[in-house]
């Protein structure tokens, strides 16, 4: 399993992601996470299919403490074995303090958790050796569209990076695979998604678009929005 990332961290959650590659086997995945790398706690599992290629999952984590450390791993299962991905801790964002009912002054906002490979987060100074995950932000300029049409994501990373755009279907198969596009720090772009396979359009429905960036030193971060095609 290629990219493992942790992103989307709020006070109670999380999402885990990553590439899991079927090699033409029925393969569904997972993720097991817990306060230790013992875990104890798994999410349900979901089918990846039987292709030949890398299908790109994002698995959401709920029911989380605030202000506290986890570990988290994605694991893959097949017939032919179990894989399971590295290791990767993060901090859940400290809960947001406001300011009492009639009073002024704005709140404490939250702190957004640190991917790291470690118990602890790293470091602030960044440098060559850093392997923290790009801040990624990304929204979708209109939720719903024609099928066919082309979308248009809004793009922000705290690094330089290439990005690439994966549209998935209900069953986290990955439909539309866009070309890695550059983008330079802190600079918003926008980017368009065709909503179109080469012989057709994607059915009308939901799906999730997944906005993957890897930066320089091959740190990736995920964001996953929803775009409905009508």
């Amino acid at each position: 399993m290629d990219g493992s990332a942790v992103g989307s961290i709020t006070e109670s959650g999380a999402a885990a992601s990553g590439d899991v590659t079927p090699y033409g086997v029925a393969t569904t995945y997972r993720v097991e996470y817990g306060a230790t790398t013992a875990y104890g706690s798994v999410t349900p599992w979901t089918s990846a299919g039987a292709g030949t290629g890398a299908v790109a999952v994002s698995v959401p984590i709920t029911g989380l403490a605030a202000a506290k450390t986890y570990h988290a791993r994605l694991v893959a299962q097949s017939a032919g074995g179990t894989t399971n991905g590295p290791d990767l801790s993060f901090t859940t964002a400290i809960q947001a303090k406001l300011p009492p009912a009639g009073g002024s002054g704005g709140g404490v906002p939250p702190l957004v958790g640190i991917v790291t490979a470690a118990d602890a987060p790293p470091a602030a100074p960044a440098g060559p050796l850093d392997k923290r995950a790009p801040r990624l932000a990304a929204s979708l300029r209109r939720h719903a569209i024609r099928r066919g049409a082309r979308a248009t994501l809004r793009v922000l990373v705290s690094e330089d990076a290439t990005v690439v755009l994966r549209v998935m279907g209900r069953t986290s198969r990955v439909m539309i695979t866009t070309g890695a596009v550059r983008v330079r720090a802190g600079r918003r772009v926008s980017l368009k998604l065709s909503t179109r396979l080469p012989h057709r359009s994607l059915r009308r429905g939901l799906y999730r678009v997944a906005v993957v960036a890897r930066d320089a030193a091959g740190n990736t971060a995920t964001r996953t929005v929803r775009l409905r095609l009508r």
